[in-house]
């Protein structure tokens, strides 16, 4: 998507959030999709604890956009340096055991997930933001629910730009066949058309579709 399509996306999931703010992280993450949801997600994660602290309580100070970032930028290379610190503990404590709990990775939150995986399918299918979300939470909240329910919506696939009988899609649909035999000929047009243009849209929809 160009930049004014993504700020368009980003605007729908962030509704709350002025469109200079978006636009300008936008910017600042070179467009890089991936990056720009990052730093919006903790941006309104900081905005909804100011608003949890009560008149007598200190709130933390309202950082800027700019702020942000080079703080983040802190946290990372103060979190190498302790990498790099426990290494070395490691080879002078050899016997330590290497299942500590506190270093595994966090888990994502519910919200987080449902947030990356309508993000994941916005930026590939030719839907608007607001009916894939609809889709999302009316079936069961997954990502793998959400394409079924497309690929068992005619209605959907009649939006799609390319009728089902255009060579174009019989042929990227025979591929698509082809890499994942799993899938049917027919849900493997329905899946090209409303990835129209993008054939690898079409394959990274697959391989999630069809993911254990």
């Amino acid at each position: 998507m160009d930049k004014e399509t993504k700020t368009k996306v980003l605007q729908e999931m962030f509704p709350d959030m002025n469109t200079y703010t978006i636009s300008h992280t936008l910017s600042k993450s070179n467009g890089d999709w991936d990056r720009t949801m990052e730093e919006l997600l903790n941006h309104t994660f900081f905005s909804n604890q100011d608003s949890h602290f009560s008149d007598g309580e200190t709130k933390p100070s309202h950082r800027s956009v700019d702020a942000f970032s080079d703080s983040s930028n802190t946290s990372k290379k103060y979190k190498k340096k302790e990498r790099r610190k426990g290494r070395s503990l490691e080879i002078e404590r050899p016997t330590q055991s290497s299942t500590d709990n506190s270093t595994a990775p966090p888990k994502k939150s519910a919200w987080q997930t449902s947030t990356d995986d309508i993000a994941f399918l916005s930026s590939r299918l030719n839907l608007s933001t607001t009916t894939i979300t609809s889709l999302y939470h009316q079936h069961s909240g997954t990502l793998q629910g959400t394409l079924f329910a497309l690929l068992d919506s005619p209605a959907l696939a009649a939006t799609a730009p390319l009728p089902a009988d255009d060579p174009i899609v019989q042929i990227h649909a025979a591929e698509l066949t082809h890499d994942f035999p799993s899938i049917g000929t027919s849900d493997a047009s329905t899946l090209i058309r409303l990835t129209h243009p993008s054939t690898s849209s079409a394959h990274e929809l697959a391989r999630a579709l069809t993911a254990q």
